[in-house]
């Protein structure tokens, strides 16, 4: 028996991951209420003892895997800064070390355990800010097995047209 397997197309799961439509979407708990948006996307200047949380819930099939990308930068060198990314209550990551470079960071194989999966993020830089942009989660493609008769179909599809073409000819 002849299997081939099918890859579907990723799309960005996190709603409103570049912030263009102000906090929607996301679920915010601030202690201090200081965060907001600037045109290159969230910014957060909690305390880092008092950091604030953004969270969403996302869509999810369980036992699916995903992959989480965001870009992280801070305002400035000085230390004071916490900031965690949380995929269902794990920490995936923790950056106490500022670095004023956007950078890029990618995570990928996080496993949904139920259809619907807790993106969090905690985020404090005192006395200056976090900035967060570009969130990203796509689901990991996965193999979908395309049974052998579609196969066989098609091969007879090609062997009747070059048998056509002959008779034709």
């Amino acid at each position: 028996m002849f299997v081939g397997f099918v890859e579907a197309q990723a799309s960005n799961l996190v709603n409103n991951g570049d912030f263009s439509q102000g906090a929607t979407g996301w679920t915010i708990i601030s202690p201090i209420h200081n965060y907001g948006l600037s045109a290159q996307g969230w910014y957060d200047g909690a305390y880092k003892n008092n950091p604030d949380t953004f969270s969403q819930a996302i869509n999810t099939i369980a036992g699916d895997k995903y992959t989480l990308s965001y870009t992280f930068s801070t305002v400035t060198n000085q230390a004071g800064l916490i900031f965690k990314s949380i995929w269902n209550g794990t920490a995936i990551q923790t950056i106490t070390t500022p670095n004023t470079t956007p950078t890029t960071y990618t995570f990928t194989d996080l496993l949904a355990t139920s259809n619907s999966t807790v993106l969090s993020f905690v985020s404090g830089n005192d006395p200056y800010f976090n900035l967060l942009q570009n969130i990203s989660l796509t689901q990991q493609p996965s193999a979908v097995p395309v049974p052998a008769a579609i196969w066989m179909f098609a091969t007879g599809l090609l062997g009747f047209g070059a048998m056509r073409k002959k008779v034709q000819a």
